[in-house]
C-alpha cells in the first residue's frame, strides 16, 4: 500500500516540478483528445471505472464496508483512470477512428478494458492487494457495460429526430435493407432535413419490424391513414428494385395523399451503402421503363471481348448507347456506321472525350448503298454486326412508304448480304414492337427485316437474330422528348387517343437486351423483352403536367393512319417461350427469301402491297421458304403469278411422235406392267453403262429405298451422303431405319468430298452415297479408296448422270450399284420411274423380288416387299430416250460449251468447273456468283428467263436441322449457286437472251421496272 502512495506522489511531483519535456510527454499520452465529444466521453469512461471498482469492491465484501481500505480504493480508482486515458491514447480509442456506438469501437472498447483491467491486477498484486483480486474482474466487466450503455445513450441522444417544423416527415415504403442503410444515413447526416416517422411495406412477414426505432405500420393500401396521422409530407420509395409498375402505383397513392414521391435509384446505379444524397425525385424513367434485365456479363464477353464489332446507325439513341456499352466489354475494334457525320461527331465525343474525327472505326456511309456495305464489310471483317440504323417515325412512313423500303428492307438486305459474304459469326438485326402483327408502312418493313434476317440465319454460318422491343425513353422522337417540349413551350400536351398504351424501357435496358441476345439468341428467332404492362400515354401526360405546370391541357388528336390503338409485343401466331432468361420471350420468324420480293415487285403490285402481301406470310405453292424444307421453284407458272410470263424454261423434255408411237403400242398390246417393253428397256440400259443388270422401278427416290434394303442397310447402320442433293438421298437412308451422315462437299465441282467422307466414316458406317451433282461425276477413285480402307459400300448417286463417264468408265457400273432417275428434269424421261444397275447378282434378285412385293411365285412371297413396278408404258418411253440420249448430249454440251465461253469474261461469275478426266451431261448448269445472286435470278426474271436455287442444303431443312450439322463449304456455295436452262432445245437467240441476261446483272444494269405510284391505303 505504500509502494503505491508513493509512485502517485511521484507522479504528482513530476507535474509540480514544472519538468516540461517530461511534463508535456505525460500530458500528451494522458490527453490525445482530438473533439470535445471524445474528451466527454472519456471522461465518462474515467466515471465508469471509479464506480465499477467501488460497486465490485461493495459486492466482493458482501455490503460489508468495515474492511474496504478507502485509500487503496481510492488509488486503484486513480490508476484506473490513469490507464484508461493513457492506453485509450495509445490505441486511439478517443481518436474519432470510430463512431460513437459501433460495433468497431465496441471491439475496440472491449479490448481497452481487457488491457485496463490487467493492469490494474498487476498493481493490485504489486502492491498489496489494496483491493480483492476478484473485485478488480468484477469492475472490468461492470466498466464495459457502463461504457456501453453511455455509448449507446449517446448515440440514440445523437440520432433523435429534428422535431422543427422545418424537418421533413417522411414515411418510408419497403423495410429491408435498403430502407435500413437510407434511415441511419439520414439519422446520422447533420445535414439531413429528413425526419422518417413510419414504415410500410406490402410483406406481412415485415409487420412487427422497427429500424431505429421506426415501426411498420402497415402496407400500401394504409398510406393515406398513417400519413394523416403521422402529418407525414414526404413518401419515399426506398425498393431499389422495384419495377416501373410499382413506382407508378404508389406514386399516384402518394399524391393521392398528398406527398412529395422520392425514390432510390435502381440497384444497377448503386454503388457501396446508400446515402442521403441517393435519394431523388422520381423521374420518367422511373414511371416507365424500370424493367431489369440480368445479363451474363461473363457470357456477353465471350464473344465481344477481343472482336471486331459493327455497328450500323451508330450516332442514333440506340446506337449510340450500344457503342457505349460494347466499348465496355473491350473489342478489338468497333467500327460506327452512319450517314449522319454530325452524328459521328458526337458519339466519338461522348466515346472518348475528343472529336477530332480521325479514327478510321467512323465511317460515313448509307446502307442503302449495297456496294458501300460490301466494301466496309470487307474492308473491317467484323465477326459480329448490330444493325440499328432505320427510319422508325410512324407518321412519316405513312406519307412517304417508298423510303420506309428503300432503307429499312433494301438497306437491312445490304448490310445482311454484306455480312453473310464476309463470314459475320454474329448478326443482331435491332426490330420494334410495331412488328408484330403490322398494320403500318414501319411495322410492315421492320416484319420484312425479321424475315429477310431469319432466311440468312437458315442459310448461312454464324447466327442472324432479330431483338425487338417497344418505346424507347429518350430516344429521339420519342413522346417523352415531345411531351417536355410541349412542357416548355407551354399551352398544351397533345395525345392521340385518351385510352391509347405503349410499351416503354430505357435506352440502357434496350440496349442490355441487345448485347444479351448476341449470346443466347438462335437462327431465325425475334427476342422479345418482357416489358411489364402497357402504359396509357394520357396518364404519363397528366403526372408530367403535374410535376411541371398544372395548368396544362391535353388535347386528343386522334389515332394516325396505321396506329394501334394498343401495341402487342408478340404476334398473334408468335408463341411466348423463355427457354434461357425469365424475362425474355424467343420467337421464331418465319424467313424470307430476298427472292421473293424482287418476284412480287416485278409484277402489277405496288410496294406497300408487296409488303402487306409479305408480312400476311401467306403459304404459296412457289415459295422459296427453304426453312420449311420445300424445294420450291424460283418462278411459278405465268397462269398462276399473272406476272412475268416464262419464255424460256429451265429444262424440257425432248419427247416426241416416237415416244407416243411406243406408248400406242403399249395400249393396243393390253400389256401395261411386268411386260416385254419393262424387260427391253432393261437390257438397252445395261448395256449402255456396261453392268450386268439394270431393274426397272417406279423412281428413282424407289431405287434409292430398294437398294438400301437390298445390300441389308438397316437400323444401327450409318450412310456418308452429300448434303447439297435433293432431299430423298437422305430421307430413303431414314425410310430403311439407317441414320445419314453429312458430308461437305468440293468447292469446285460441289460432288462429295473423299477427306470429308474419310473424316465422317465410323465403325457404323456401312455405306457411302457418291451423287454425281448436276451430271458431272464424283471422284470414284479417290472414294473407292477410302471405302475399301473403312470396308464400305459405294453407291452412284447418278439420277441426272445418264450417259455421262468417269475416266474411261460409265457412271452406274463404278459403284457396288447406281441409281438413276427417269423425272421430267433428267436428261431422259419416262414421266417417273428409276433404275438401278449393278454387276452384283445377287443384289439383282433382291431388288426384282422387292418391287414385286417380294414374290418368287404366284402367292408366295419370300421377303416383304412393295409394288415398286416401272409400268409398260414408262418402259417403252425409256427405250425410245434411250436411243435418243447421244443427240440430246451433243446438243446439250454444244450449248454449255457456248454459254462457259461467254460467262467466262463475266466478273464474278464462275461457269460450272468440268474435270478433265470426266464427262459432264448438264442436267444442271449450275453458275457460281461471288456476290447479288439475287440480282441474276431477278435479272433473268425479268427477261422470262426461269431459273432455280440447285439445291438448298439438306441438312438445313426443317426435318435435319436440329441435328445442327455444320457443313461450311456446301453452305457457302448454297448461298451462292443457281442454275440457267441448258437444254437440248434452247436456239442460240435463246441463249444469247440468257448470257446478255446475265451480263447485265453483272453490270448492275437490270432492266428497269414501270414506275408505279404507291396505292393509297
Amino acid at each position: 500500500m505504500k509502494q503505491a502512495f508513493v509512485w502517485v506522489l511521484r507522479v504528482e511531483r513530476v507535474v509540480e516540478m514544472g519538468d516540461g519535456a517530461r511534463t508535456d510527454r505525460l500530458v500528451r499520452r494522458l490527453r490525445g483528445i482530438d473533439h470535445p465529444k471524445r474528451g466527454l466521453i472519456a471522461s465518462v469512461d474515467v466515471l465508469a471505472w471509479s464506480v465499477a471498482l467501488l460497486l465490485a469492491t461493495i459486492l466482493r465484501y458482501e455490503f460489508d464496508i468495515g474492511p474496504i481500505d478507502l485509500v487503496g480504493l481510492t488509488l486503484m480508482m486513480v490508476a484506473s483512470a490513469l490507464l484508461n486515458l493513457a492506453l485509450g491514447r495509445i490505441g486511439g480509442q478517443y481518436a474519432s477512428r470510430w463512431r460513437v456506438g459501433s460495433i468497431d469501437e465496441a471491439v475496440g472498447l472491449s479490448m481497452l478494458v481487457v488491457q485496463v483491467t490487467a493492469g490494474l491486477l498487476v498493481a493490485t498484486v504489486l502492491f498489496g492487494r489494496p483491493i480483492p483480486i476478484g473485485a478488480v474482474l468484477m469492475a472490468g466487466a461492470f466498466a464495459l457495460l457502463g461504457m456501453c450503455v453511455a455509448r449507446v445513450g449517446w448515440r440514440l441522444m445523437a440520432e433523435s429526430v429534428d422535431t422543427s417544423e422545418s424537418s421533413r416527415r417522411m414515411i418510408v415504403f419497403g423495410a429491408g435493407e435498403a430502407a435500413a442503410q437510407v434511415i441511419a444515413a439520414i439519422l446520422t447526416d447533420p445535414s439531413s432535413n429528413f425526419r422518417p416517422v413510419a414504415l410500410l411495406d406490402d410483406d406481412r412477414r415485415m409487420s412487427r419490424r422497427s429500424i431505429r426505432g421506426i415501426k411498420v405500420e402497415g402496407t400500401r393500401e394504409s398510406l393515406l391513414q398513417v400519413a394523416q396521422r403521422r402529418r407525414a409530407n414526404v413518401l419515399l420509395i426506398a425498393v431499389p428494385g422495384a419495377g416501373s409498375g410499382t413506382i407508378r402505383e404508389l406514386s399516384a397513392l402518394g399524391v393521392a395523399a398528398g406527398l412529395e414521391v422520392l425514390v432510390l435509384p435502381p440497384a444497377s446505379e448503386l454503388y457501396g451503402t446508400l446515402g442521403v444524397s441517393d435519394i431523388r425525385s422520381v423521374t420518367e424513367q422511373d414511371l416507365l421503363g424500370r424493367h431489369p434485365v440480368e445479363t451474363d456479363l461473363h457470357l456477353i464477353a465471350g464473344y465481344l471481348t477481343g472482336r471486331t464489332v459493327l455497328v450500323t446507325g451508330a450516332g442514333g439513341s440506340i446506337g449510340l448507347e450500344l457503342c457505349t456499352q460494347l466499348d465496355q466489354l473491350k473489342p478489338a475494334r468497333l467500327v460506327m456506321v452512319d450517314r449522319d457525320e454530325s452524328a459521328l461527331h458526337a458519339a466519338q465525343l461522348s466515346l472518348t472525350g475528343q472529336a477530332m474525327l480521325e479514327a478510321e472505326e467512323l465511317v460515313v456511309a448509307d446502307i442503302r448503298d449495297r456496294d458501300r456495305m460490301l466494301q466496309i464489310m470487307e474492308q473491317w471483317k467484323p465477326d459480329v454486326v448490330f444493325h440499328t440504323a432505320a427510319l422508325k417515325h410512324l407518321p412519316l412512313l405513312e406519307m412517304h412508304p417508298e423510303e420506309g423500303v428503300k432503307t429499312n428492307v433494301e438497306g437491312t438486305l445490304n448490310v445482311l448480304e454484306a455480312a453473310a459474304q464476309n463470314g459475320v459469326a454474329r448478326f443482331v438485326n435491332i426490330s420494334t414492337d410495331k412488328a408484330a402483327d403490322p398494320t403500318s408502312v414501319l411495322g410492315y418493313t421492320k416484319r420484312i427485316a425479321e424475315r429477310l434476317t431469319a432466311f440468312y440465319g437458315r442459310h448461312q454460318e454464324g447466327t442472324y437474330l432479330s431483338v425487338r422491343f417497344g418505346n424507347v425513353l429518350g430516344s429521339r422522337g420519342s413522346v417523352l422528348t415531345a411531351f417536355r417540349q410541349q412542357i416548355k413551350v407551354g399551352g398544351q400536351i397533345t395525345v392521340t387517343h385518351e385510352d391509347v398504351t405503349r410499351y416503354f424501357m430505357t435506352v440502357e435496358e434496350a440496349v442490355q437486351l441487345v448485347i444479351q441476345a448476341g449470346a443466347i439468341g438462335s437462327d431465325g428467332e425475334a427476342l422479345v423483352l418482357d416489358m411489364g404492362s402497357p402504359i396509357r400515354i394520357s396518364d404519363v401526360a397528366r403526372q408530367m403536367i403535374k410535376a411541371a405546370d398544372p395548368s396544362l391541357e391535353i388535347v386528343y388528336t386522334g389515332l394516325r393512319p396505321g396506329e394501334k390503338l394498343h401495341e402487342v409485343l408478340l404476334g398473334e401466331d408468335e408463341p411466348d417461350v423463355r427457354p434461357a432468361h425469365p424475362l425474355i420471350s424467343h420467337a421464331p420468324v418465319p424467313p424470307l427469301d430476298p427472292l421473293e420480293i424482287a418476284l412480287l415487285r416485278a409484277g402489277s403490285m405496288s410496294d406497300l402491297d408487296v409488303m402487306v402481301d409479305l408480312c400476311a406470310n401467306r403459304a404459296r405453292r412457289w415459295s422459296s421458304d427453304l426453312w420449311r424444307g420445300v424445294e420450291a421453284p424460283v418462278v411459278a407458272d405465268a397462269a398462276e403469278m399473272d406476272e412475268v410470263p416464262v419464255r424460256i424454261r429451265l429444262a424440257r423434255p425432248d419427247l416426241g411422235d416416237a415416244e407416243l408411237e411406243a406408248i400406242r403400242e403399249v395400249f393396243d398390246s393390253g400389256v401395261l406392267t411386268d411386260g416385254p417393253c419393262t424387260a427391253e428397256f432393261e437390257r438397252g440400259f445395261a448395256e449402255r453403262h456396261h453392268v450386268e443388270y439394270a431393274v426397272a422401278v417406279a423412281s428413282g427416290t424407289v431405287a434409292l429405298q430398294a437398294t438400301f434394303r437390298g445390300l441389308g442397310i438397316g437400323p444401327g447402320d450409318e450412310v456418308i451422303v452429300p448434303s447439297l442433293t435433293f432431299i430423298s438421298s437422305a430421307t430413303a437412308v431414314n425410310h430403311v431405319g439407317a441414320t445419314v451422315v453429312w458430308a461437305d462437299v468440293d468447292r469446285e465441282t460441289m460432288n462429295i468430298d473423299p477427306a470429308d467422307v474419310e473424316a465422317k466414316a465410323t465403325r457404323r458406317t456401312k455405306a457411302v452415297l457418291a451423287v454425281h451433282y448436276g451430271g458431272q461425276p464424283a471422284d470414284m477413285d479417290e472414294l473407292a479408296a477410302v471405302c475399301e480402307r473403312h470396308g464400305l459400300m459405294l453407291l452412284e448417286g447418278a439420277a441426272g448422270a445418264h450417259g455421262s463417264s468417269y475416266r474411261g468408265r460409265p457412271v452406274g457400273g463404278i459403284g457396288r450399284a447406281g441409281i438413276f432417275s427417269f423425272a421430267p428434269t433428267k436428261n431422259m424421261t419416262t414421266g417417273e420411274g428409276g433404275m438401278v444397275t449393278t454387276n452384283d447378282g445377287e443384289l439383282a434378285r433382291r431388288l426384282l423380288l422387292l418391287r414385286n412385293h417380294g414374290q418368287v411365285a404366284p402367292y408366295r412371297h419370300e421377303t416383304i416387299g412393295y409394288n415398286w413396278r416401272m409400268t409398260e408404258m414408262q418402259a417403252a418411253i425409256g427405250t425410245v430416250q434411250l436411243g435418243k440420249l447421244d443427240g440430246i448430249l451433243d446438243r446439250k454440251r454444244a450449248n454449255a460449251a457456248w454459254m462457259t465461253e461467254r460467262l467466262s469474261s463475266v466478273p464474278g461469275i464462275t461457269p460450272p468447273v468440268v474435270r478433265p478426266d470426266r464427262d459432264h451431261t448438264y442436267t444442271l448448269y449450275t453458275i457460281k456468283a461471288e456476290r447479288g445472286r439475287e440480282r441474276f435470278l431477278l435479272c433473268l426474271l425479268q427477261q422470262g428467263i426461269e431459273a432455280k436455287i440447285y439445291f438448298p442444303p439438306a441438312h438445313r431443312q426443317e426435318a435435319y436441322r436440329h441435328l445442327g450439322e455444320k457443313l461450311p463449304v456446301t453452305e457457302r456455295l448454297a448461298a451462292r449457286i443457281f442454275s440457267i436452262p441448258m437444254h437440248p432445245h434452247l436456239t442460240p437467240e435463246e441463249l444469247e437472251d440468257i448470257a446478255a441476261a446475265i451480263e447485265s446483272a453483272a453490270r448492275g444494269i437490270a432492266r428497269p421496272r414501270p414506275e408505279r405510284r404507291i396505292a393509297p391505303r
